[in-house]
């Protein structure tokens, strides 16, 4: 991505605001490499000559749009670190926030999977740089924070615990409805809300899978594998 990113004459005036949805719209639909500052201007309903009244180029505009779904996020980090909740209620607090936001401005989440997943890679570290670092470190100190209580395994990386998080919810965001189905299909229970299937993967992650008769055979297993410890003789004395 071309340097430098910031924006020129960018402000909340509502012609501003215009350009930055109809790019949003365009972007989420074909990605950036599709769409043209005219293609935007159009949209728009202004001149491209307006577009660059408020964006320095196509990247400061894309930038721009990333860092809008970023900042229209409602999870409140701070508050659930600062909460003496236990970790299984924060956590699924924390899941349900994300789930909400993705689902809540799908155009917005389904652009910032599609550059994240399917874009150019250079761009995608550009804008994670610029624009998901800090949220990531929030939500890595949330982890941080519930290991220093004791609540995680002191040998758990709490940016694993981020992955499994967004991995979680980008799974529900894109197959949800084949899910559902598929659940239907082998006449299985599943979660059918957003709510329901946070709470049974914050149940699975914070719980575990294994219960107690796979720790017991595991025990049992490393007893029986372990190499039998020598006996040592004492040597007869010397006459």
């Amino acid at each position: 991505m071309s340097a430098p990113l910031a924006l020129l004459h960018h402000s909340t005036c509502p012609g501003a605001q215009q350009v930055l949805d109809a790019a949003r719209a365009l972007f989420a639909e074909q990605g950036i490499d599709a769409v043209s500052m005219q293609d935007i201007a159009t949209q728009a309903g202004v001149s491209k000559a307006n577009v660059f009244h408020h964006f320095a180029s196509k990247e400061a505009l894309y930038i721009e749009v990333m860092r809008a779904n970023v900042r229209n996020k409602s999870t409140d980090i701070a508050a659930l670190i600062a909460s003496p909740a236990p970790f299984e209620q924060r956590f699924l607090a924390l899941m349900q926030c994300q789930l909400k936001d993705m689902l809540d401005d799908e155009r917005g989440t389904r652009l910032v999977i599609r550059e994240m997943t399917n874009g150019n890679v250079e761009r995608a570290k550009a804008i994670a740089t610029q624009i998901f670092t800090d949220k990531i470190r929030e939500r890595v100190a949330f982890f941080e924070d519930a290991q220093r209580r004791g609540e995680l395994r002191p040998g758990i990386e709490p940016i694993v615990c981020d992955m499994l998080l967004g991995a979680c919810c980008m799974f529900h965001f894109n197959c949800r409805e084949v899910s559902k189905h598929i659940t239907q299909l082998i006449d299985k229970p599943g979660p059918r809300t957003p709510d329901a299937f946070a709470r049974a993967v914050c149940g699975v992650l914070t719980h575990g899978m294994c219960g107690s008769s796979a720790s017991s055979t595991k025990t049992a297993t490393a007893k029986k594998t372990a190499p039998a410890r020598k006996i040592s003789r004492p040597r007869p004395l010397k006459p």
